[in-house]
């Protein structure tokens, strides 16, 4: 029996709504529960706030020190998934025993919708200069709340998935030394929850030593 080769023709039919777009749903509204999360998040920005309140205090190199610590757990920029809307692709089987416009039925075309082509990266800046400029902002620094609350939010994103119950709640003893010391001596890539659990739990260890 003869076999007959077919082959494909794939061609790119371009959409009307072909641009370039940002996927902005793709972070959890609740990590744990809200009462959790209001908890862990509130407690985390009091630190940071702490934080970065001694390091304005103490110098420029301590702030730029800080800074980069808190650039290297990753808790001050946030990568936002691009998109672009491809359209419909059209797909053809063509014959080598006939032509193709004498096949009706073999041409199909596909939807293929946003497909994402990369990343848009968002730096949080927190300046200096935020930190004691309550004159100038007498209901309170919205830009620096601002950027507490979104380094907050960073913060838990890393910890909190996949992170168990017990976990969760080492996680709400964390306190200003756990934090200097996941920060000065913990030299990790990237925050997750079995290094802040260590960190926390390192922390109370030494300090019930000291004491």
């Amino acid at each position: 029996m003869k076999q007959t080769s077919h082959r494909i023709s794939i061609s790119h039919i371009k959409s009307d709504t072909e641009i370039s777009l940002h996927k902005t749903d793709h972070l959890p509204s609740v990590f744990v529960s809200e009462e959790y999360d209001a908890t862990l998040l509130t407690l985390v920005v009091g630190l940071l706030n702490e934080l970065l309140l001694c390091a304005s205090q103490t110098g420029k190199v301590k702030w730029s020190q800080l800074m980069a610590d808190l650039q290297r757990l990753g808790i001050t920029e946030i990568k936002v998934p691009r998109q672009q809307d491809m359209g419909v692709f059209l797909v053809r089987t063509i014959s080598p025993d006939q032509p193709d416009w004498q096949r009706p039925g073999q041409e199909r075309r596909i939807p293929i919708g946003a497909t994402t082509i990369g990343f848009t990266k968002l730096s949080i800046k927190v300046e200096r200069t935020w930190i004691n400029d309550e004159h100038n902002h007498p209901g309170g620094n919205r830009p620096l709340q601002e950027a507490l609350a979104i380094m907050a939010y960073l913060f838990c994103l890393q910890v909190l998935p996949g992170a168990t119950a017990s976990q969760r709640a080492v996680f709400l003893r964390l306190d200003s030394t756990s934090l200097t010391y996941l920060l000065d001596r913990a030299k990790v890539p990237r925050l997750n929850a079995q290094t802040l659990t260590k960190a926390i739990l390192r922390s109370h260890i030494r300090s019930l030593i000291e004491s």
